[in-house]
């Protein structure tokens, strides 16, 4: 994101006034993310999920041919999107979790990637 000219709240309880997104250094918290309509993460994981995170910064300002994807309930923007490849970027930690749906996904997509350059075809958006 910032790579791409976007910025970051350097402490997010500062701009959401609670503690939620990380409760203790070291901890993971819980909290609701709901998913962007026609999003590639809403293709993935679904509408709306419980995620577990442990972050103090956020995304301020979204970087060029970058899309919010998923919000946390306090609004605070936890997934962006690459408009022209497949790049998923979340704030909450999957590998913590049960749900792998965003790892199979990134699996299945690198697979067909891998395929389509051996026919020496370019890789349609997945999702």
């Amino acid at each position: 994101n910032v790579s791409r000219g976007g910025s970051l709240h350097q402490h997010l309880p500062e701009r959401v006034a609670h503690n939620g997104h990380r409760e203790a250094r070291g901890t993971f918290s819980e909290h609701g993310v709901r998913m962007a309509t026609g999003s590639r993460t809403a293709a993935i994981i679904g509408h709306e999920a419980r995620v577990l995170s442990s972050h103090h910064q956020a995304l301020e300002r979204i970087g060029d041919s970058l899309d919010a994807a998923a919000w946390a309930e306090d609004g605070t923007v936890e997934a962006i999107e690459d408009r022209r490849q497949f790049a998923i970027g979340v704030l909450w930690h999957p590998e913590e979790g049960e749900d792998k749906r965003l790892f199979e996904a990134l699996v299945d997509h690198a697979r067909r990637f891998r395929d389509e350059r051996r026919r020496g075809q370019r890789l349609a958006r997945a999702y």
